[in-house]
């Protein structure tokens, strides 16, 4: 027997583990959350149609809008929701690693990079087709998977850190990051500029995906009245929280991120996810296959949002006509996803 980790209310522990053939460590077959990709799935589906109704719309309804300063909005849950998602698979991605053998922080980085080159590079084109410099447009590019990409890292290395205490953590980097950071007037204006406040936001948003973790421990390392007892109380106790800075200290901020909104960005994900989880809604079916590989939905998201940002991109619209041709293209994906995957096209990193 070999000794291994797994992941415990404890933080990072070590168990023996079997082995296979020829001395090596045994691979156990990957079981499936359908739970989780129907969830991940729907949060794909949300941040697809924001995104489009963006690019279509002149002048959309405020209330399917999204990112607007000041004022929070439906669609600003999309992006906590599937920041919630990479946590809850973050717990799982380990333990199959450590069961394979995998060196753990070779993979997480591996996958960091990935998910980050994904993101910054078609984002780095885009900008670049309007932008002069070549300088100016690499520091000025910053979008959602780069955000993510670091934010998994960072939720990574809390992991390390004992479960009850995780939380606790990752809240306090987010209140350094609204009570200090955003107190210097250049920390500021970048996060008003750049894309999901750039990477110092990143101290923020990891609370979303650090909650995830917190959740996706509890589901696969225990009872499931455990679960829903604990997860519930994760929940309500982030809701609550959000809600109480947004009226002492800050307001629910997309732009520029701030913590109270992020914390009940997280609440509302964990309750929505619990909800997933126990109702196992039928309607969810809908939604797995662009939940099992969010990667390959958004390349396939790029090879429609592109050609439509360089011709009539930006508002060419007028509602309603722009909602409905964003539904639509929200839509198509997840049926060209579903053909992309029985093709073969199954991107993971």
């Amino acid at each position: 027997m070999e000794t291994g980790y797994r992941f415990g209310s404890g933080g990072v522990k070590s168990e023996a583990l079997p082995q296979g053939h020829h001395g090596k460590r045994a691979c156990p077959p990957t079981a499936r959350r359908t739970s989780i990709d129907d969830f991940r799935g729907v949060a794909v589906f949300l941040m697809f149609t924001a995104n489009f109704i963006v690019l279509f719309a002149a002048d959309p309804p405020l209330l399917l809008d999204h990112a607007r300063a000041g004022v929070f909005l439906p669609l600003d849950l999309a992006a906590p929701l599937f920041g919630f998602a990479i946590g809850l698979c973050l717990p799982l991605s380990l333990a199959n690693a450590r069961a394979c053998g995998t060196p753990v922080w070779g993979r997480v980085g591996r996958r960091v990079l990935l998910i980050f080159l994904i993101g910054y590079l078609p984002d780095f084109y885009f900008r670049f087709t309007a932008d002069a410099g070549v300088l100016e447009t690499a520091l000025g590019t910053w979008g959602i998977l780069e955000t993510w990409a670091l934010a998994y890292g960072l939720a990574f290395l809390l992991c390390y850190v004992r479960l009850e205490f995780r939380l606790g953590l990752a809240v306090a980097l987010a209140l350094v990051y609204q009570l200090f950071l955003l107190e210097i007037p250049a920390v500021a204006r970048a996060v008003l500029v750049l894309v999901e406040g750039g990477p110092v936001a990143v101290l923020s948003w990891a609370v979303i995906v650090t909650a995830g973790t917190i959740c996706g421990e509890l589901l696969c390392r225990g009872t499931r009245e455990r679960f829903l007892r604990r997860g519930l109380g994760l929940g309500l106790i982030l809701t609550a929280g959000g809600l109480w800075l947004h009226y002492t200290l800050t307001p629910l901020d997309r732009v520029m991120v701030s913590a109270a909104y992020t914390m009940f960005g997280a609440g509302v994900a964990a309750l929505a996810f619990l909800a997933f989880e126990f109702g196992r809604p039928r309607w969810g079916v809908l939604f797995r296959r662009a939940g099992e590989y969010p990667l390959t939905a958004w390349i396939l998201q790029l090879l429609v949002y592109g050609p439509v940002l360089l011709t009539v991109g930006w508002g060419y619209f007028a509602w309603p006509l722009a909602g409905l041709l964003a539904v639509t293209c929200a839509v198509a994906l997840l049926v060209l996803v579903s053909f992309a995957q029985r093709a073969g096209l199954r991107l993971r990193v």
